[in-house]
């Protein structure tokens, strides 16, 4: 509503005109230029003079406004997130941003000098980072990852701080030692006893895995006694893939992994496994393995220093073995302590070979002894075997248990499991040679001897092994719960739960810092900034409701520590920082997988995090918050600039002193000091430190202890109605910075003194200006060592200017009606307004409770009142501090009896689709988007409409509307078809009137 201003004059300069030329007999007279301008002129001074009389009414209406305590609101400055990033090189180093640090953004369009923003609170900044966030609700037995909230991105995300989706992870791991490797063990029994046998459950399965550094792979047994662990028994695994050693909780061993992978519904509430349901008890765990190897073939083979091709045949000794010659074979299967080894061997001309070979049959007469060695870690020592081929002449098999001492070595330049075969004496026949005919004569001449070398040539060779192994017990057992690892002490624990459910803290949010120490971070304030948004369509507030408590603790080594905490953000319920000291002794978080990504838990050199964590102790929340964004480093300001010790002037002894600030406008309350000549008396003093605090006087004294001044903080008030000569009261104007004091009976009268009336502290600034981008507010106007830069993630918000005087005219005659005091529900609507210039429209519902999910049922004693913020958004939603403030300045002016429930408003989504014709075909490309741009504008709430004025409650455009909206768009021939869609928030909304229209989505189709 806009108040008019009546008029005391309308008349026109022509109406004056025309009546001066028909009294001076001016009007019939013709080409009269002089008597026209000397007309003109007087007509001029006569416009000149009714101006100035019509603002009479309104001068006279601005100082009954003003004397009824009604005058224009200053400006409201804009806040805005500002991170600060320290040098990297400051690590050893507290670096403390100070209170009412300025940071400016450059001057915009029409703006003559740089906007100045002014930190709100002291901040230490940390060279950690904050490297996880991760929500954990053991009572739904749910987690979540909220890692997207650390980014700073100008892309959001939404994170409800205290609920997960995805199923914790419960499971236990049994280690297995150097023997259990899997590319040995073909066959792998666990033998279970447990505590209590269970009834088999069909609410939950077992999902065995061999752990590597991939993520593991899932193991089926092919055979389970144990009935899913619910009795004493055997499972057994059979052909088992690869397995690697890996690092779990800080020991390395071969993982094999038992997780609960089906979650149990509660009877009450969620997902939950929890009694009656019994989970198992083990008592007892042995592990054996059988390593059973067919057919593996050589790796490599050497003889002496020459590589050997396998695949063909091939001398094992050479084509002339002599004495110590060598064959070295080298396999996998020789790496198994105290296995059975069979290497299997097939000649290609055995001595008893049945047919001829091709090539000469192995010569036995020279009686040739093989001996096979092993490396012992010093030297080849004798491999006790038993040796089938009879020295490699015939086929057979060389079987042998892999010595305890066998090791490692090197056999020309390849590295591996070693076993050799060396020729340590006899031969396998003589080549030709010449000798004597007959030895006894002499002189008879020579004979020639025939070649009898027939060496041993290998068609092929293989290894088989096989070797038990246990029962014995695992190396260790860790169990992992709620993303907590035990390590079970096999010795001392006569029993372990590896399943357990709901543990303490119900619902908490964990935060994970990486840092080079923990003196980065010990000892220091940590400030988390939050940006926290609503996820109800139905926003709340109806005074008796508590917020929830949250108590933020670190962890030690040991123990959970409680932190001390400055919590601007309300348990998460407005947008702000939190403030977290850490202790001392914080420590590392080991025995936690929080910190790992993914699903493998197996790390190796894992960097270990420092956590702290906000954990739900008591309340609930009205409307369920949602995260958008969480950073470190990071402090709210504003856009003001804070002046100290501004003198104002000498106190005269005169009555109505009136001083005025150097700066305008004054924001928030200034605080005025009077240097007064004594102490106020006991009584006085105490009504001054309840009223001003502890420091409302300040006492300066000299090196020999004797006072010098005494400086009394003086109470703002609105006017001295209620004041007497010993109240030490003041009056602000805060638009012209004047400040006012009474006439010695109503208000004190400042003492005699020069220079004695200051201000200790006051702001200035605020308005639209201060609205500014993302990464606009980023240069340091306060020197700051080891600050490397400054920036503003999120844009500034809430700046308004000066209130325009409709408003003030406006609020000036709801004023007159309700006099501050709640009773219709035009007071109630008018005083919400009051309460904050950020309340765009108010709507009050007697007799409703819109907090109930009945809420279109009459309620007798329940007043409700809807408030819809000044947004630009589509939906304009307040949040819950704006609620609360409202609610508790309403309480103080209304009467007690009825509930008061504050509420944002509830909305129906206008969807339009439409069949346009356009009137030209270029245009097809932007008409689309602009008539998609045009019913957004329109269906706005807040300045849609014909008007621009928004759209009332329970108010609903009409097609009509919408066809001359969109009719009325350029280069658009005619609308074809239209056709409307109503999306309700809640069911039976648009019966009830009490809604709000927004803008939904649109369909434009060209024809």
């Amino acid at each position: 509503m806009t108040t008019q201003i009546p008029k005391i004059d309308t008349r026109s300069v022509e109406e004056i005109v025309n009546r001066v030329k028909n009294r001076a007999g001016l009007a019939d007279a013709q080409n009269d230029l002089m008597g026209e301008a000397l007309v003109r002129i007087f007509a001029r001074y006569c416009e000149i003079v009714i101006e100035r009389l019509n603002k009479v009414p309104e001068k006279n209406y601005r100082a009954f406004l003003n004397e009824i305590g009604v005058s224009r609101n200053p400006p409201i400055a804009a806040q805005v997130p500002l991170t600060f990033t320290p040098v990297k090189s400051a690590a050893n180093t507290s670096i403390v941003v100070p209170r009412y640090t300025k940071v400016t953004a450059p001057a915009g369009e029409g703006e003559s000098s740089p906007v100045v923003f002014e930190t709100a609170q002291a901040m230490t900044l940390t060279l950690a980072e904050l490297h996880r966030i991760v929500t954990l609700n053991t009572k739904e037995d749910r987690y979540k990852d909220h890692d997207l909230l650390i980014s700073a991105d100008e892309e959001m995300c939404e994170a409800p701080p205290f609920k997960g989706s995805m199923p914790i992870k419960h499971e236990f791991y049994i280690g297995a030692g150097e023997a259990f490797a899997a590319n040995k063990i073909s066959s792998l029994h666990l033998f279970f006893s447990v505590e209590e046998q269970l009834p088999p459950s069909k609410e939950y399965i077992l999902e065995w895995r061999i752990e590597n550094s991939q993520g593991g792979q899932l193991l089926t047994p092919d055979k389970d006694t144990t009935l899913e662990l619910n009795r004493s028994g055997e499972i057994i695994f059979n052909d088992l893939p690869e397995w690697e050693a890996c690092n779990i909780s800080g020991q390395k061993y071969y993982w094999l992994s038992c997780r609960l992978t089906t979650q149990v519904k509660s009877q009450s509430s969620g997902t939950r496994i929890k009694p009656p349901l019994k989970l198992p008890v083990i008592r007892m765990i042995d592990i054996a393995g059988d390593s059973v190897v067919e057919g593996a073939k050589i790796d490599y083979a050497f003889f002496n220093g020459l590589p050997l091709d396998l695949s063909k045949d091939f001398f094992p000794l050479g084509a002339r073995p002599v004495f110590g010659d060598v064959l070295y074979l080298g396999c996998s299967a020789f790496t198994q302590s105290e296995a059975d080894v069979a290497v299997k061997i097939k000649l290609t001309n055995p001595a008893s070979a049945m047919k001829e070979p091709p090539i000469p049959k192995v010569n036995q007469s020279g009686r040739a002894v093989i001996q096979w060695e092993y490396w012992n870690g010093k030297r080849w020592e004798i491999l006790k075997c038993r040796d089938d081929t009879r020295a490699l002449t015939e086929d057979g098999i060389v079987s042998f248990r892999v010595p305890q001492g066998s090791r490692n070595t090197e056999v020309n330049g390849l590295d591996g499991h070693w076993i050799r075969a060396r020729l340590i004496s006899g031969h396998y026949g003589l080549e030709g040679n010449f000798a004597y005919g007959n030895p006894d004569a002499v002189g008879q001449g020579f004979k020639y001897l025939a070649s009898t070398l027939a060496p041993p040539a290998i068609e092929s060779i293989s290894v088989g092994s096989f070797k038990e192994t246990g029962p014995a017990r695992p190396e260790a057992i860790i169990t992992h719960n709620d993303f907590v690892f035990e390590n079970i002490d096999i010795a001392k624990n006569k029993s372990f739960a590896p399943f357990r459910i709901g543990h303490d803290p119900i619902k908490a949010l964990y935060f994970g810092f990486k840092a080079s120490g923990s003196e980065i971070i010990a000892g220091h304030w940590l400030d988390l900034y939050f940006r926290v948004s609503k996820t109800a369509n139905k926003i709340i507030y109806r005074g008796d409701q508590q917020f929830p408590a949250l108590s933020w603790q670190c962890w030690n080594g040991k123990i959970w520590q409680v932190c001390k905490v400055q919590d601007e953000t309300q348990s998460f319920n407005i947008t702000g920082v939190v403030s977290i000291f850490i202790a001392e002794d914080i420590a590392s978080w080991d025995e936690t997988s929080l910190g790992k990504n993914g699903d493998s838990l197996c790390t190796d050199g894992d960097a270990s995090l420092y956590w702290i964590r906000a954990v739900w102790v008591a309340g609930d929340y009205q409307c369920n918050p949602v995260l958008q964004r969480v950073l470190l480093n990071t402090t709210l300001a504003a856009q003001v600039m804070t002046l100290n010790n501004e003198i104002l002037g000498s106190g005269n002894g005169m009555p109505n002193q009136i001083f005025y600030t150097a700066r305008t406008p004054i924001l928030d309350n200034p605080l005025l000091e009077v240097r007064e000549p004594q102490l106020p008396s006991e009584a006085q003093s105490s009504r001054i430190y309840r009223e001003e605090g502890k420091d409302a006087i300040a006492i300066i004294k000299d090196a020999q202890d004797q006072i010098e001044e005494i400086w009394v903080r003086w109470h703002e008030v609105n006017d001295f109605l209620l004041s007497n000569n010993l109240d030490r009261h003041f009056v602000v104007e805060r638009l012209s910075g004047e400040i006012r004091f009474g006439d010695g009976s109503k208000g004190m009268l400042p003492p005699l003194g020069a220079n004695n009336i200051r201000l200790r502290a006051y702001k200035t600034g605020g308005g639209t200006s201060g609205n500014k981008p993302v990464n606009s507010i980023k240069q340091l106007r306060t020197s700051l060592p080891l600050v490397a830069s400054v920036t503003n993630p999120d844009a500034a918000f809430g700046g308004q200017d000066i209130e325009d005087w409709n408003s003030v005219y406006t609020r000036g005659t709801s004023y007159l009606r309700h006099r501050g005091r709640a009773v219709t529900t035009e007071d109630y609507e008018d005083l919400a307004r009051n309460a904050s210039r950020q309340v765009a429209r108010a709507k009050c519902y007697p007799n409703k409770d819109l907090a109930s999910d009945s809420a279109d049922t009459a309620k007798p004693g329940v007043v409700s009142l809807v408030v819809v913020p000044e947004n630009v958004q589509a939906e304009p939603r307040p949040n819950l501090d704006l609620l609360r403030r409202i609610w508790n300045f309403i309480d103080q002016v209304r009467e007690q009896g009825p509930t008061l429930i504050v509420a944002g408003p509830e909305y129906v989504r206008i969807s339009v689709e439409a069949v346009i014709v356009p009137a030209y075909e270029f245009m097809e490309a932007d008409i689309a988007g602009t008539c998609q741009k045009r019913l957004e504008a329109f269906l706005h709430p807040l300045t849609g409409g014909e008007n621009s004025q928004g759209w009332g409650f329970g108010e609903k455009p009409h097609e009509s509307d919408l066809y001359a909206l969109l009719e009325s768009v350029a280069g658009l021939e005619y609308v074809r078809t239209l056709r409307i869609i109503s999306e309700e928030e809640r069911q039976g909304l648009l019966e009830s009137g009490s809604f709000l229209i927004c803008s939904g989505k649109h369909k434009i189709h060209l024809d």
